[in-house]
């Protein structure tokens, strides 16, 4: 019998405190051994929450503080969390706090983890845009409840994607999406070897939608007055990105189809939330 790998979660976050809660508890309850948010300056009580949480769960918030750029702000602390978690982690994500992992087959993910070979050293993990499904305003409710409209599998913009990869392997961080590996080969999700369209334009944009049993659903816009509160959180930063074009398109290819299967996970995050409230 395989033991299951051991999971870690590394994150940069800002003023995450209507989602943070929901955020961790999934990916405890996907199975995540460890999880490591760098806080970069968050002032509207993200802190104090996960404080709470980490009486209960093993949750660590470090303070990060501003970059050159947002990039390169992100990929420092892609490093540091490398180093700090590499005696602890058979796997690191590089995820964001609108993005959810887990197995479609049920698995737990450090057992999804295990069925790659010593041999691999990353994973490259395609996003499912999810939209505004229609949603002007924030509700206090689960975003993986409210949100139900999303891109079809197939998608163009499911060929972005996010990394799993096994810390001691990592040499660098080519963006944040995506890593170079001193050793082990670079699979999709669907265990392919992963190839860029055009690493020079950006190496996290595979050549092509590689879905897989590990999947990644990204909540890029929620709600329009959300997407506005992230134009504020971002201003300064990443400004030139979250515009109403942005916005626009984002929500359009978020709303190919219905899915409502994320729902299923409701009940078991209110009731580890319940754990620390």
């Amino acid at each position: 019998m395989i033991n299951p790998a051991k999971l870690a979660i590394c994150a940069l976050a800002k003023d995450e405190a209507p989602y943070i809660e929901e955020w961790v508890a999934f990916h405890f309850l996907q199975g995540a051994n460890d999880i490591l948010i760098f806080d970069n300056k968050s002032t509207d009580g993200m802190r104090d929450i996960l404080a709470r949480v980490a009486r209960h769960l093993p949750v660590e918030a470090l303070d990060w503080p501003d970059g050159q750029t947002y990039d390169e702000m992100q990929r420092a602390a892609y490093r540091e969390g490398t180093k700090r978690l590499a005696g602890n982690a058979d796997w690191v994500a590089f995820i964001d706090i609108d993005e959810f992992l887990f197995s479609s087959r049920g698995k737990s993910l450090p057992e999804e983890l295990s069925e790659f070979g010593h041999e691999v050293g990353a994973i490259a993990v395609g996003h499912r845009i999810f939209g505004s499904s229609g949603l002007t305003h924030y509700q206090p409710d689960l975003v993986t409840s409210r949100f139900v409209r999303c891109a079809k599998p197939d998608h163009p913009q499911s060929r972005w994607f996010k990394t799993i990869a096994r810390p001691t392997c990592i040499e660098a961080f080519d963006s944040v999406h995506s890593v170079v590996l001193n050793a082990g080969s670079y699979l999709r999700a669907d265990g392919t070897p992963l190839c860029r369209e055009n690493p020079d334009r950006h190496p996290g944009y595979a050549d092509r939608v590689g879905n897989g049993p590990i999947c990644l659903f990204h909540y890029m816009v929620k709600s329009r007055e959300e997407y506005l509160w992230k134009r504020l959180r971002f201003r300064g930063k990443l400004e030139h990105r979250y515009n109403e074009h942005h916005f626009r398109e984002h929500d359009e290819a978020g709303n190919e189809m219905t899915y409502d299967g994320m729902r299923r996970f409701a009940e078991p995050i209110r009731a580890m939330i319940s754990r620390w409230r």
